[in-house]
């Protein structure tokens, strides 16, 4: 399986576990709840571990690269730079390179 189709199944659990992930962590962190903690770490737990944002890794749209992307532009900065340096990418400009 390619990485980049990983990821984006990775991308598809977040999205669908996002709202029940947001409902229990804010009963797990107000204080004016009238439901247990408890109850809401056990629907922590119970989601699959794919489904955390934090295991969602950035990659480079045209190699996959997964150090050094620029989010604004979802390159890696070997491409960035090369698209740069051709022109390609509209309101960047060399600086020191």
């Amino acid at each position: 399986m390619h990485k980049s189709h990983i990821d984006q199944l990775k991308r598809l659990a977040v999205a669908q576990s996002e709202y029940s992930r947001f409902k229990a962590k804010y009963f797990l962190l107000d204080s004016a709840s009238t439901l247990p903690a408890q109850s809401s770490y056990t629907t922590l737990t119970k989601l699959p571990l794919i489904s955390s944002p934090s295991r969602v890794k950035s990659r480079c749209i045209l190699t996959d690269r997964a150090h050094a992307v620029y989010k604004h532009f979802r390159l890696s900065r070997l491409q960035f730079k090369h698209l740069a340096l051709i022109g390609i990418l509209p309101g960047v400009r060399k600086s020191s390179w």
